[in-house]
């Protein structure tokens, strides 16, 4: 989640752009002469080749995104159940430990 918002920050101070997604992918198609073949990762995102991994992210940011907002709410209920709340921090965490694992995953791997 950092490094996809900080991606798509610096893009839009750096050029006023919006970006509407940031995409993590695991191989940058390259010729062969190395340089990089952005139309093939056009075609593969319009294709709905990221479709999966992009929509499981989603669902894991909006879960994330919605615990933040339940907890910040039962924090200031003297009446709500401390355990439930530990347990929701916990899956929080959790949902945040996966988010950074996939987008990891999806990371390519570049040549030095």
């Amino acid at each position: 989640v950092p490094l996809a918002a900080a991606a798509a920050r610096v893009l839009n101070e750096q050029t006023g752009l919006e970006v509407a997604e940031v995409v993590p992918v695991k191989r940058i198609p390259k010729t062969t002469s190395g340089k990089i073949q952005r139309h093939l990762l056009e075609q593969s995102f319009a294709d709905g080749q990221f479709d999966a991994e992009l929509a499981e992210l989603a669902a894991l940011r909006a879960e994330h995104r919605d615990l933040d907002l339940l907890i910040a709410r039962l924090q200031h209920d003297p009446q709500a159940d401390q355990f439930a709340l530990a347990r929701m921090k916990k899956r929080k965490l959790r949902l945040k430990d996966m988010i950074g694992y996939l987008e990891n995953k999806l990371i390519p791997d570049l040549d030095a």
